[in-house]
């Protein structure tokens, strides 16, 4: 009782929430179920944050960041007696620089708020991850988020210049200045990216943009089977770097009724939908070679510059999530990375390893940067094939020399498997550096860094 009367002080009871049934709608993200949490604040300044990180430390409780809760591994979930500090209502765009191709914003803000908004003055947030219409940029800093143009502009990390971070004991950390170049000391900023919360709370970003492509270009291409698909992105990449390029198999076309809404034919066994932007002549260049390569084995290619018919065209691959938790609600998803080479090998032993356990499947994803989105389709709950199959497929991304995760980040449900991943010498480096940040151990313990 005391703590929450002290956390009514801080935030007043609009924005300290503190109701048993309120309190559940914060106990999960769009996958994992965890506990109710203590209390939910929902802070509006760094000294709010500041004096929060204080209160929790004096009384030993932990602080789970949040943003729109849109997170698959668990990472933003409460654990037993935590505080769940929900960044939503820090929600400013305090400025876009035209000259200087920079914003500041607080953590709260929607990605597609930011692309909007940096659209109308003829610039560019490239970080498009799926879930940009609602996630926020705390969100996609704190995991480092990806995206459908991370294989030409890269991840969220590429465009992060510098941060306003709350640590241990209430300190407000300013990793750098907002420039480009910066050779002075250690880059603490990319320390923080993708850290998912565990060495202190993001509060706000100084963000990179760069121009607005003048033209853009959707083509999909249909190939008999996925093995086809595979080989024809490796080609593509030989000759070009799509801004988009992505791969889905014939489950997930199927869960997604593509051939049923007329955007495959029946006999379409893959698909890959990739996007060209830039100047007329390069898109142009660039959609005339990567076509005369993709006729050679696809089934049928097609193309549009139309803004609604390429929205139509990428419908189909927002859809897929949704599509296949209808096909099987206790849907387990994995995204795990490798090589873009390695992808028939890896794509050979996952079809290998289901069908040895009687597990449906279906795979899709960034391709063009060997990130995929492996989807296993059990028909019953807590079906212990899915975690047999588990344990296979990431043995199998280990022998290729690949990592369990390309974008969700770790959470708590790959929180062993990290473990595995990172080795000892990582590990012990790792949690050294949490000690710093984070001498009393409360920011979002047992995520992210195993302990």
């Amino acid at each position: 009782m005391k703590v929450r009367r002290k956390l009514l002080t801080i935030f007043g009871s609009a924005r300290a929430l503190l109701d048993e049934a309120a309190l559940e709608s914060y106990s999960y993200d769009s996958k994992v179920k965890g506990p109710k949490p203590l209390a939910v604040v929902f802070p509006r300044s760094l000294e709010e944050i500041s004096r929060l990180v204080q209160l929790a430390e004096d009384e030993d409780i932990p602080l789970v960041a949040r943003g729109a809760g849109s997170g698959a591994v668990g990472g933003a979930v409460p654990l037993k007696n935590s505080i769940i500090v929900c960044l939503s209502m820090m929600n400013r765009i305090e400025s876009i620089s035209t000259r200087d191709r920079v914003a500041v914003v607080e953590a709260g803000v929607v990605t597609r708020e930011l692309q909007d908004e940096a659209e109308k003055l003829g610039l560019f947030y490239p970080p498009d991850p799926a879930s940009s219409e609602h996630s926020t940029i705390g969100g996609n800093i704190a995991t480092n988020a990806g995206g459908l143009r991370a294989v030409k502009y890269g991840v969220t990390r590429n465009y992060v210049l510098s941060l306003l971070v709350v640590c241990g004991g209430g300190r407000v950390l300013d990793t750098g200045p907002a420039v480009v170049k910066d050779a002075v000391g250690l880059d603490l900023t990319s320390l923080f990216v993708g850290s998912e919360g565990t060495l202190g709370i993001i509060a706000k970003a100084r963000l990179r943009l760069i121009p607005k492509p003048e033209h853009t270009r959707t083509v999909l291409a249909e190939f008999v089977d996925l093995e086809a698909a595979i080989e024809a992105a490796l080609e593509v990449l030989i000759r070009a770097t799509p801004c988009a390029l992505e791969i889905i198999d014939k489950s997930a076309l199927d869960a997604a009724e593509a051939k049923r809404h007329g955007f495959v034919s029946r006999e379409c066994g893959a698909a890959l939908l990739l996007e060209f932007d830039g100047s007329r002549a390069q898109v142009d260049a660039e959609a005339v070679e990567v076509e005369s390569v993709l006729i050679r084995s696809a089934l049928a290619v097609r193309s549009s510059e139309d803004r609604r018919e390429r929205e139509q065209l990428w419908s189909i691959r927002r859809s897929l999530s949704p599509a296949l938790y209808k096909r099987s609600p206790y849907k387990v998803a994995e995204d795990i990375s490798v090589m873009p080479s390695r992808i028939p090998d890896f794509v050979r032993a996952l079809d290998g390893i289901c069908s040895r356990l009687g597990l449906e499947y279906a795979v899709y994803g960034h391709v063009g940067d060997g990130n995929l989105h492996v989807n296993l389709l059990p028909t019953l709950k807590d079906d212990p094939k899915v975690a047999e199959a588990r344990a296979l497929i990431f043995e199998e991304v280990w022998r290729l020399a690949g990592s369990i995760s390309g974008e969700h980040g770790v959470g708590s449900s790959r929180i062993d498997a990290a473990r595995r991943q990172l080795g000892e010498e990582r590990l012990m480096a790792m949690r050294r550096i949490k000690g710093v940040f984070d001498p009393c151990g409360i920011f979002n313990p047992s995520r992210g860094i195993p302990l």
